[in-house]
């Protein structure tokens, strides 16, 4: 009942010892993974205060600059145009300036007069473009010339000098009404030359042209004129570079000025489109974006912003956003200094965001803008899921969200995972010592085990041995006893079998006591190893003669070893017993070899059979106390599983290895490599 208990435990042990390693592994996995998780979150914490910080440093800057725009171009009273093209042309997402003055009772005033009040800009050339189309001279020189049946070319005579002491607009509206006279005839050479006789080619700008009182309008009519005349006289591609250079000098007029002359822009567009040249489509396109965002700004100016900050009581948003166009501007406004007169700032949301980006290149991690709903504005295009990190823009473009992707939240732990890896990485190793020693121990159980089987059937083998020649002794001296033996000659070979019985129960008793005694050699001395093998062979030589076994010996030179002579005898004899007894009898010539050979300074050792051979799976078992290879043929060869082991430790205090190898085409090969003196 002990000894099952015993049992148990040991089984029971290195199992508790295996759930209480794998509880811990999960527990320390569980909390390293819950540390890498806490560190996330607070590498997701220091990401987002270093972005604040950056949005607001940004929106800090910003609005210094454009407070000090406002005090620097409220108080300008001169050369308010020229200052307007010069930020224009150094800053880029700048777009214009608006300056009026501010006196309260423009509140109860209607539109007109409030617009009154905006000094900067103003409509450049204050004409009813039509009116000059209606005016009386054309009236005058149209009706002479139907009275008389003129030809078109006196047509345009008469057109031109009726009205050549009017004003520049009307001197050009007659130009074009003559120039048209003229291609309706199909002269369109004479209608180029007559537009080019007015001064007022294409060459000449817009602004030119609207500093000799011509209004914006009448100038791009007479420009879409003489690009149709171009048409048809066969220069198209003239013609339509001079359209697109039109177009650009719309997008830089004010917009009064603009708003007379921004629906030539759609059809222009349309133009291009039919004649295959998108780019160029895009690029007026664009132009009419920046139209477009312009008159708005200067409407909600002058509309809404003027009467604001008109009324005494007022308090009015510094920003305006007008976030919900496809072309969207953004207003900032406020007063001078001395509060008498209001300034607003017109900008380009999209040029600004870029700026943004453009400052905060060096933070290292792509920023991606979107608006409050999670639309991308602007940056790398994501899908709302990945973006980890958000902050809103809490002064300037407050519609906005700047925004980090978790890729980028990833990016910053690569250099922080040694904190969670590392205590994972020696979780893991000690987990994985933990679970080889528990198999080491159970390995050692098992082996444990099977000695004590072992120590088993060699304690009843040789209870077996001991009792067979105790029996026959004790028989034996029974009949001397009784007197059964009554000659001389039987009581001798009697008392000769007594002897012989007693040998054997020595023989014994002398392995029980050599296996439970320790082994105490000499001190080791130098031999030749071919002396000990010689001895073994005169031993070993008759009985293989005896038992018809074909046995042959080559020894060779080998070194001279540091050793146990008599220990090394002992071992070759044991090998060539265990051929002797395990010979195959089915085998018509059985034979035993032995040869010694050197190696490179090792004796070598082998002796092989022609026998029944060691199984593959127990070649190096047999090498073990108590193992004994059992099968057919093999019982009566008697033994304890003790002589290899014996082999074994003689290899090992002579430095040296044995090992048993397959012998073609059957039996076994045992090689004994000893170390020589070098």
């Amino acid at each position: 009942m002990q000894r099952w208990r015993t049992s148990l435990d040991r089984r029971l042990v290195p199992l508790g010892l295996a759930a209480a390693l794998l509880v811990l592994a999960v527990i320390s996995g569980s909390g390293i993974l819950g540390v890498q998780d806490q560190l996330r979150v607070k590498v997701s914490e220091q990401l987002e205060d270093q972005l604040r910080d950056r949005v607001e440093a940004w929106e800090d800057n910003f609005l210094e600059l454009l407070d000090e725009w406002i005090q620097d171009v409220g108080e300008q009273q001169t050369l308010l145009e020229r200052r307007q093209m010069e930020l224009r042309y150094r800053v880029k997402w700048f777009d214009s300036f608006y300056i009026w003055n501010i006196a309260p009772s423009v509140a109860t005033r209607p539109e007109s007069a409030r617009a009154s009040y905006m000094t900067f800009p103003t409509l450049t050339v204050p004409e009813d473009t039509l009116w000059a189309s209606v005016h009386p001279c054309l009236r005058r020189a149209k009706f002479q010339s139907l009275a008389s049946a003129s030809s078109p070319q006196q047509t345009a005579v008469a057109i031109m000098q009726m009205c050549a002491n009017q004003r520049p607009s009307v001197r050009l509206a007659a130009a074009g009404e003559a120039a048209g006279a003229i291609a309706n005839s199909g002269d369109t050479a004479s209608a180029l030359k007559l537009l080019e006789g007015t001064g007022i080619t294409p060459s000449v700008s817009l602004r030119k042209g609207m500093a000799k009182g011509i209004s914006p309008y009448r100038l791009v009519q007479h420009r879409k004129l003489y690009a149709d005349l171009l048409i048809l006289g066969g220069q198209e591609a003239k013609a339509l570079d001079q359209m697109l250079q039109t177009a650009f000098e719309i997008a830089e007029l004010n917009a009064p000025d603009a708003a007379s002359v921004a629906d030539f822009l759609p059809v222009l567009i349309k133009v291009f489109v039919e004649r295959n040249r998108k780019e160029d489509a895009r690029l007026v396109e664009e132009a009419l974006h920046g139209v477009n965002r312009r008159i708005r700004a200067w409407e909600e100016v002058a509309n809404r912003i003027i009467p604001e900050t008109n009324q005494p009581s007022s308090s009015f948003t510094r920003f305006v956003l007008d976030q919900y166009r496809q072309d969207p501007y953004l207003l900032y406004y406020g007063s001078t200094a001395t509060g008498k007169r209001g300034t607003a700032l017109q900008m380009d949301q999209s040029k600004v965001i870029a700026n943004f980006l453009r400052v905060n290149r060096r933070y290292g991690k792509p920023l991606i803008i979107t608006d409050a709903s999670g639309t991308w504005v602007a940056g790398p295009k994501l899908p709302t899921s990945d973006l980890e990190i958000q902050v809103p823009f809490g002064k300037t473009l407050t519609h906005l969200r700047v925004s980090l992707s978790t890729e980028s939240v990833e990016a910053s732990m690569v250099g922080l995972k040694d904190q969670w890896i590392v205590p994972l990485v020696i979780t893991g190793i000690c987990v994985l010592l933990g679970f080889l020693a528990l198999s080491a121990q159970l390995t050692a159980n098992r082996r444990l085990q099977e000695l004590v089987r072992r120590q088993r059937e060699f304690t009843t083998r040789v209870t077996h041995e001991l009792k067979t020649p105790i029996a026959g002794i004790r028989i034996m001296a029974e009949n001397l006893e009784m007197g059964v033996y009554s000659t001389p000659e039987q009581r001798v070979d009697m008392a000769r079998r007594i002897v012989s019985e007693s040998d054997r129960l020595t023989q014994r008793v002398d392995e029980v006591l050599a296996i439970a005694q320790t082994r105490r050699l000499p001190a080791a001395i130098p031999f030749e190893v071919d002396e000990p093998i010689f001895e073994a062979v005169e031993i070993w030589g008759p009985r293989f003669e005896q038992h018809k076994i074909h046995f042959q010996v080559d020894i060779g030179e080998a070194p001279e070893i540091n050793g146990y002579p008599d220990e090394v005898r002992d071992a070759v004899g044991c090998l060539l017993d265990n051929a002797l007894k395990y010979r195959d009898p089915q085998t018509e010539r059985p034979v035993v070899q032995l040869s010694l050979e050197n190696e490179n300074g090792w004796a070598i050792i082998e002796i092989s059979d022609n026998g029944l051979g060691v199984p593959p799976k127990q070649r190096t078992q047999i090498f073990e106390r108590f193992h004994r290879v059992e099968g057919p043929h093999r019982g009566l060869a008697g033994g304890h599983g003790l002589g290899l082991a014996q082999v074994a430790e003689v290899a090992k205090i002579h430095r040296g290895t044995v090992a048993c190898l397959p012998n073609t085409p059957s039996g076994t090969c045992f090689v004994l490599r000893l170390q020589g003196v070098k």
